[in-house]
């Protein structure tokens, strides 16, 4: 068999593991987070898959050594055997496509030593377990991809650590994801590469937002808006913009943030980061009482088949959005369709659905179930080591206590806001979207 011809293997040993290897939890190397996926689903096509990736991975570690004959022999035979594993699975998915093309580029990469191919097509995968919501895998995939190569500053390592940090913080292991976020800023800089830099520091500064230092994050953030700008990196601005806004829309300043996060949304090129910026337009908007507007972004975003990731997010808004409209149909139907998923999210994002709907329920006079979610708010932020997320949980809870001594609460939707004249160009913008 053509395989196991005694080819002379051309991969050697990096002589510095990458620090980046410790980033992730140690559990990466055994590959944990996908043969708990497979237990899951134990009996199912998903755990099939789940065994495939698993498989898929452990061949990903044997290309870290120099191998002798012998050894490239036993290696090729792996090749083969997973290869296999992979083409009498069934259903042939998406993932499981991902994992084929990884096999076929590793049997090449054992004879070339091109080990950046196989960083190429790891990295390719993790974004689509991103956006599926598989973090745990994502960071798994990821790690494993940075221990195959040397500590030589490349561009490809650089990305690949701006993506683990960017998967670490979703998993909200924040320390994790800041010294990702530093080293591909240490990398970029070695390399000379002002761009990744750029996406260093914004990194950054959106896990200062998540740890809830906003003025700290506002400063970086801003920082990077202009030299962004006045180098001409549109993407680097449309980035800072967007997560700008974010920030400044969490410092009760969405009046400022809303036209940045539709400012990002024109600047944006990659359709999944356009509609990840329309979404968040419409939730400075809706925190602004602008519901209209609002509901008119949510609408497009959904429109667009976004991925799951975007999705859950901008369903996590419409649920707040019928609670403020007095809209108890809607409300129902969007909720149920996040509690299905609810444990796909991350923890910010599970303490700030408990908090829209403990919300929601209390718009509807429904106190008892309004104070489960604001309780079960508050143990997830204490878990996940959320202050911000902490303080703005007890502030509402305190509220619907206080309001459940009023058996006559006011379930009538708010008035909308009236435009204000930062707005209206992003206001009219949205408009011209014709979203029915």
């Amino acid at each position: 068999m053509e395989a196991f011809s005694p080819k002379e293997p051309a991969i050697k040993s990096p002589s510095v593991l990458p620090n980046s290897a410790s980033l992730a939890a140690s559990s990466d190397e055994f590959h944990e987070a996908f043969l708990e996926r497979a237990a899951r689903a134990e009996g199912t096509e998903s755990s099939t898959v789940a065994l495939g990736a698993f498989l898929t991975m452990r061949l990903m570690d044997q290309f870290a050594a120099d191998r002798s004959d012998r050894e490239l022999t036993a290696l090729h035979y792996q090749i083969w055997s997973t290869r296999e594993f992979l083409g009498t699975t069934e259903p042939h998915t998406e993932e499981v496509g991902q994992l084929e093309e990884i096999v076929r580029t590793a049997e090449s990469v054992s004879y070339s030593g091109r080990r950046e191919e196989i960083m190429s097509r790891l990295m390719a995968y993790a974004e689509w377990l991103e956006g599926e919501l598989h973090f745990a895998e994502a960071s798994d995939v990821l790690a494993t991809a940075l221990r195959l190569t040397t500590s030589s500053p490349e561009p490809i390592r650089v990305k690949a650590h701006l993506q683990l940090g960017r998967v670490l913080r979703h998993l909200g292991q924040y320390d994790a994801s800041r010294n990702a976020y530093r080293r591909a800023g240490d990398l970029a800089n070695e390399i000379g590469d002002i761009h990744l830099e750029f996406l260093s520091r914004i990194g950054r500064g959106v896990v200062l937002q998540k740890t809830g230092n906003l003025p700290e994050s506002e400063r970086v953030l801003r920082e990077v808006l202009r030299e962004a700008f006045s180098t001409g990196d549109r993407d680097a601005e449309a980035r800072a913009s967007h997560d700008l806004a974010v920030c400044l829309h969490h410092m009760n300043r969405g009046n400022e943030g809303a036209p940045l996060a539709f400012r990002a949304y024109q600047l944006y090129e990659q359709p999944t980061q356009r509609i990840r910026a329309l979404s968040d337009t419409g939730q400075i908007l809706k925190e602004r009482g602008f519901y209209g507007p609002a509901r008119m972004a949510f609408l497009a975003v959904i429109d667009q088949e976004p991925p799951p990731e975007i999705r859950l997010r901008t369903v996590v808004e419409l649920v707040d959005l019928a609670a403020l409209m007095g809209d108890r149909i809607s409300f129902e139907r969007w909720r149920n369709e996040i509690v299905g998923q609810y444990e796909r999210l991350p923890p910010d994002e599970r303490v700030d659905f408990q908090l829209k709907v403990g919300s929601g329920f209390a718009c509807f006079g429904r106190m008892a179930e309004a104070e489960a979610h604001l309780r079960r708010a508050m143990a997830l932020a204490e878990e996940h080591a959320l202050p911000e997320w902490l303080f703005r949980a007890e502030a509402v809870l305190k509220d619907v206590l206080e309001r459940r001594v009023d058996k006559h609460i006011n379930a009538e939707p708010a008035t909308e806001a009236a435009a204000l004249p930062e707005l209206q160009a992003t206001i009219e913008g949205l408009e011209q979207l014709n979203v029915s």
